[in-house]
């Protein structure tokens, strides 16, 4: 993943179920089924509304944060999207 790309959900519709603050996800563009968070999943469902970048996922989950902490959501949503990217679940859009 490189600079600030927009991401956009590669598998559509978004098939999960969740126990609780743990889900089960199937990515229907490459048939493998994952298990993760359930912020994980928050995550791909705003990236199914809209294509976003990291900015606009801290200022959509986050608000107003301290800078410090919007500072640790940036390198956390970094992360995640490269996780998401590697699975296959997202793509960047390049201008």
């Amino acid at each position: 993943m490189q600079g600030d790309f927009s991401f956009t959900l590669l598998t559509s519709p978004l098939l999960f179920h969740c126990w609780g603050e743990e889900c089960v996800l199937f990515n229907s563009f490459s048939g493998d089924t994952h298990q993760m968070p359930r912020a994980t999943i928050e995550v791909l469902e705003r990236l199914a509304q809209t294509p976003a970048d990291v900015e606009s996922l801290v200022t959509y989950f986050a608000g107003d944060a301290a800078p410090a902490e919007a500072m640790q959501l940036r390198a956390e949503f970094h992360e995640l999207l490269e996780s998401l990217e590697s699975l296959e679940l997202i793509a960047p859009i390049k201008p």
